[in-house]
């Protein structure tokens, strides 16, 4: 098999993916759906090592990515340029902080407040979770 150049990776993945053979169904449009989860979940698989160097080019240059900053080269190779861009930082609530200054300030007990806050809950919609394999007639796990 013939070197695929970077340029051409996605290019090159993608053809091929789509030459997949997957059986028929009399369902096509969920077969096609199907299809599409599955093959994603082969991508994320495959693609979860590859991932991981996203975590360890951001400690590598942690000097470089601490400030907010406009996009800049942050590494130049032969075939790959890899930009970078810092934005503002996040803010978040924090509900025992915001429990603990309440308290202080309108002379409230902590332990309290904190089971009000307990009780003042809603439940979302239940996550779900979907998993594709291929099975082939005849198979087992």
């Amino acid at each position: 098999m013939a070197a695929i150049k970077p340029q051409h990776l996605t290019r090159e993945l993608t053809a091929l993916i789509n030459n997949v053979a997957f059986a028929s169904t009399n369902e096509p449009d969920s077969a096609d759906l199907a299809h599409r989860l599955f093959i994603g979940q082969v991508l994320t698989n495959a693609a979860a090592p590859f991932i991981k160097a996203k975590d360890q080019l951001r400690k590598i240059y942690a000097v470089e990515l601490s400030e907010p900053c406009d996009e800049f080269e942050l590494l130049l190779t032969t075939d790959v340029t890899i930009t970078a861009k810092v934005g503002a930082p996040r803010s978040t609530f924090d509900r025992d902080t915001f429990i603990k200054q309440l308290a202080d300030r309108l002379d409230l007990s902590v332990i309290e407040l904190t089971m009000i806050s307990e009780q003042c809950t809603k439940e979302s919609a239940a996550p779900v979770s979907m998993n594709a394999k291929v099975m082939h007639k005849g198979e087992t796990e």
